[in-house]
């Protein structure tokens, strides 16, 4: 898959490839999320490190993956998603385990696109579907 001009692996060969090493792949998807972040941040002409930036960049993302979207909730920005996901899906259609793909894909990606707007936020998955939670929930928090 082609995003903003940077390939996206097929998420079967990815796991093919970094099943069992497991750091490897999560610094992978890592670096792979800053790339989107930066390629984001350069279509959507916005030079911010704040929360409200953050937002708008995890936002244009989730649009791509159509996810539902980011809010800004007093020092952090919120990311639930009750509805489609497109790792649920990869996980069932490549016979992945979904939380292997949670854990060492999705929320490294997620990591690295937030990481892209700065360096200082901390990411938290605080509910995720595949551990069997009704939402998945992510927290970022730009620590100072």
């Amino acid at each position: 898959m082609l995003f903003l001009s940077i390939e996206f692996p097929s998420w079967g060969d990815f796991y093919t490839r970094f099943k069992n090493d497991p750091e490897k792949s999560q610094g992978e998807a890592f670096e792979l999320g800053r790339k989107v972040g930066h390629a984001l941040m350069a279509k959507l002409n916005l030079k911010g490190s704040d929360l409200d930036t953050l937002a708008t960049v995890v936002n244009a993302f989730m649009r791509e993956v159509k996810g539902e979207l980011a809010k800004v909730e007093g020092n952090r920005v919120v990311l639930r998603n009750r509805a489609f996901c497109a790792i649920m899906v990869s996980a069932r259609s490549f016979n992945i385990p979904w939380l292997w793909l949670d854990t060492n894909v999705a929320w490294p990606l997620m990591a690295g696109l937030a990481s892209a707007v700065n360096p200082n936020v901390k990411h938290n998955v605080t509910c995720a579907r595949a551990r069997g939670d009704l939402v998945c929930e992510h927290i970022f928090e730009i620590i100072k």
